[in-house]
């Protein structure tokens, strides 16, 4: 059931009492609620469920939002501003490389994708590295937007706790707050560089949240198609006080960003849902490819053209894409005996439009009708097998050899000359 925004409570608590037990129902909206406040609530709900005294809040939601409010006249809010204002200008902040508009199809669908691998070995590289979790994976995102793209400045959304205030530790409101990522990539340095570089502009983001991602982007242009978050495991309650507990998320009616990445632990595995528009089509299969790879290897992957790959096309004059893949000679001597022409790319935007160039090619002409001239038949001079010699007056264009004509009667088609 909807919530009414306007002069109704953004929350619902019902109980119903069973044979089988005793049922608490709760219903928050976003708008009050985000997930650390779920975990607040859930570990107040057990220690008054144990008989334990709630401790009264010191600091509340309503004094959270003045604060907020009183901060913009202030040199912090100033410095906050300065400091975007230095990674934000003389760069090209419009970072929309799948090409979906306001207008386009606002429907999405949702997949989840387990990776297979166990956290502990990211674990133990952030660890080795004092690096957080959220600084690697932020790392991994901006490398593959990079290359998908094929732009060494990229920008993107992520989203932090807003936290940052100890007063706010226990507060149950809606905290959360989207920032920037803008990030350059260069080629030719470490991996592990990138990463603290990560780690630095998030850390920098938090202390300067002031300054809020509406103001960032009227004032300096920042768009991006993607929004990243990493939840980790910090949301996984399924029990209060040995009562079973079960979390449901209302489904968006609409996309908020073209692609959205959520990356959480599920039963001690690294599983990533994704949101997409609907009108992505392929795009989102190659971004998903090669975020996959990058994340189980660390870096990005190698594929490499097979044998079977041409086997599967000689004979039919085929075409074989290539993205990012290595071509052994072999490969290419087999492709070449075998009239198989073998086309391999490193920007997506090439292997697209390629593509949808030669399945054009294959598609039957399309026959554009345009008017020359409109004659009336005056009489039929000579009838052959093939063929009628006829003579008319031309009313209106043109009539001249070579052309096609329609021959109607009574505005309806019975031939074609």
């Amino acid at each position: 059931k909807p919530f009414e925004l306007l002069n109704k409570n953004l929350y619902r608590f019902v109980i119903y009492k069973t044979n089988e037990g005793n049922y608490l129902f709760m219903d928050l909206h976003h708008i009050i609620n985000d997930g650390t406040s779920e975990t607040i609530i859930f570990k107040e709900l057990e220690t008054a469920i144990d008989g334990i005294e709630l401790e009264k809040e010191q600091y509340t939601g309503y004094e959270v939002s003045l604060e907020e409010e009183k901060i913009k006249n202030t040199a912090y809010y100033d410095k906050a501003k300065s400091y975007y204002s230095n990674i934000l200008s003389n760069r090209d902040n419009n970072f929309r490389f799948i090409n979906a508009k306001e207008s386009d199809v606002k429907e999405s669908k949702e997949i989840d994708i387990d990776l297979n691998i166990e956290p502990l070995a990211i674990d133990q590289f952030c660890k080795d590295h004092k690096l957080s979790k959220n600084a690697y994976f932020n790392a991994v995102i901006s490398l593959v937007l990079s290359r998908f793209a094929n732009k060494e400045e990229i920008n993107y959304a992520t989203v932090h706790n807003g936290r940052n205030d100890s007063r706010l530790q226990n507060v149950v409101m809606m905290l959360v707050k989207t920032m920037p990522i803008a990030a350059t990539i260069d080629e030719n340095s470490k991996v592990l560089d990138l990463i603290n570089e990560i780690q630095t502009h998030l850390v920098n983001n938090m202390r300067n949240d002031s300054y809020s991602f509406a103001d960032i982007t009227s004032t300096f242009g920042f768009e991006s198609d993607v929004l990243f978050t990493f939840e980790g495991d910090t949301f996984s309650n399924d029990t209060v006080s040995n009562k079973y507990l079960s979390v449901q998320e209302s489904p968006e009616s609409y996309a908020k960003y073209p692609l959205t990445i959520l990356l959480k632990i599920v039963n001690n595995k690294y599983v990533i849902n994704i949101s997409y528009l609907l009108n992505m089509g392929i795009i989102h299969l190659f971004f998903l490819i090669y975020y996959l790879s990058m994340i189980q290897h660390h870096k990005p992957v190698v594929y490499y053209m097979t044998e079977n790959d041409v086997y599967m096309a000689a004979g039919e004059n085929t075409v074989v894409y290539g993205f990012n893949v290595s071509v052994p000679v072999n490969i290419s001597k087999m492709a070449a005996r075998d009239g198989v022409v073998i086309r391999n790319y490193k920007v997506i935007y090439e292997l697209l439009d390629d593509a949808k160039h030669e399945m054009e090619n294959l598609l039957d002409a399309e026959v554009v009708e345009e008017d020359q001239g409109e004659m009336k038949m005056k009489g039929v001079f000579r009838t052959e097998k093939t063929s009628i010699i006829a003579g008319g007056e031309v009313l209106k264009g043109r009539v001249a050899a070579g052309l096609l004509a329609k021959v109607m009667r009574d505005k309806q088609e019975i031939g074609e000359a």
